[in-house]
């Protein structure tokens, strides 16, 4: 590490290390804490529903935007009596409540995330499984967390590496967002987002190479260089083109940092504002695709669950290679679905979806074993729980 730095990092260590003896000098209130970016963001949102539906603890949900009665929508329930709260991050009682929290869950980390006291463990549900490299702003500070969960044991082992979390504390259960999946999106909910229920949906979820400003923090780039010929829109249209004598519709659900405009006839652009103002969570309207296209994104491996098509758009793998960088040597090898390089693979990709392709389906179980899926039946977040207990991390009762 550079003395510069070092210096620039040294303030936030310095907060970081008060945070932690506040959260170790501060009592125990028999309460769990759960956070996630954005609000609604699923393993977070499944993660409090679950504990609210099958445990006694009294939750404490930690937001930035979100209100009691939106969090009622997203959650698709009425918290029972006196057992949520919904408390802003940037408050004092926020904070309070994390200082004080018997079990803490987050999915990006929560006051910086000092290394938390043995007796008031944290779990780390992060925001997916993947081939993307880690953190790339040498300033920030990973998060610090008791166990991390992960729904692929490949990526799962890299990921607790990269975040310093020992191996025994990884937590291959399945991200409990993929219980959305299991609640997919109803034909009204479609209609209101301006879809046709009637017809096959095929989603297209890229990464973003170029990103929007964030902040203080300008845009900046995830590709190393332009060798490739074919943009995200370009693949989008190739999509779109496949689509169309088939009587299918392409959806575009792009990443909430991406600069690219996705303007493509005959493709529905979906943000998650949209999202947000419908009421489907991401997930459950990626529970009624019947075919995903994606690329570095972690959301095949959720996706995967559903045992439905998957096609990868990878025309600038060695551009992202060069920049962002990929967690594994051999990608290639783990993916469940065939790399699509010019919109015309696009184009037919879609036609080889629709008709289930016995060879897409043969890719799909040797990623499978390869990457150590997760199980995949019943609830990924009461499986969690439950491996919790089984460590000995007992949910708190009121």
């Amino acid at each position: 590490m550079t003395p510069s730095l070092l210096r620039r990092r040294e303030p936030k260590l310095a907060a970081r290390a008060l945070v932690r003896l506040l959260r170790r000098l501060a009592p125990i209130r028999e309460h769990v804490v759960v956070t996630g970016y954005p609000d609604t963001e699923g393993n977070a949102v499944e993660t409090v529903r679950r504990l609210l539906e099958h445990t006694d603890a009294p939750v404490v949900w930690l937001v930035s935007e979100l209100t009691p009665a939106g969090a009622e929508r997203v959650l698709e329930l009425t918290p029972p009596p006196g057992r949520l709260r919904v408390l802003g991050k940037r408050s004092a009682s926020g904070f309070a409540a994390y200082l004080t929290a018997r079990l803490t869950f987050f999915t990006h980390g929560l006051y910086l995330s000092p290394e938390p006291p043995h007796r008031k463990p944290v779990v780390n549900l992060w925001h997916g499984d993947g081939p993307k490299a880690g953190l790339r702003d040498p300033h920030n500070l990973p998060p610090r967390a008791s166990w991390i969960v992960s729904g692929a044991r490949v990526f799962g082992e890299r990921k607790a590496s990269f975040l310093g979390v020992p191996p025994d504390r990884l937590l291959v259960t399945g991200n409990p967002r993929w219980d959305q999946l299991r609640r997919p999106a109803t034909d009204d909910e479609l209609r209101e987002l301006g879809l046709d229920p009637g017809r096959p949906i095929v989603l297209f979820m890229p990464t973003f190479r170029s990103s929007i400003a964030v902040g203080a923090r300008a845009g900046w780039s995830d590709a190393a260089g332009t060798s490739t010929r074919w943009s995200s829109t370009d693949m989008l249209a190739g999509l779109a083109a496949g689509a169309a004598p088939r009587g299918a519709q392409v959806v575009v659900k792009p990443h909430p940092l991406d600069a690219e405009e996705y303007a493509v006839d005959g493709a529905t652009c979906l943000t998650n504002r949209q999202l947000d103002a419908a009421g489907v969570a991401l997930y459950r309207l990626l529970g009624r695709a019947t075919a995903l296209v994606t690329d570095y994104s972690s959301v095949w491996t959720d996706f995967l669950v559903l045992d439905r098509p998957i096609g990868f758009a990878l025309a600038d793998l060695d551009d992202y290679a060069g920049g962002r960088g990929l967690n594994v040597d051999d990608l290639e090898s783990l993916l469940p679905g065939p790399q699509l390089v010019t919109p015309g693979d696009c184009t037919d990709f879609v036609s080889d979806a629709l008709d289930g392709a016995p060879a897409l389906a043969a890719l799909r179980a040797t990623s499978s074993a390869r990457v150590g899926l997760a199980p995949v039946a019943g609830s990924a977040a009461g499986r969690l729980l439950d491996e919790l207990a089984a460590h000995g991390v007992v949910v708190p009762t009121g």
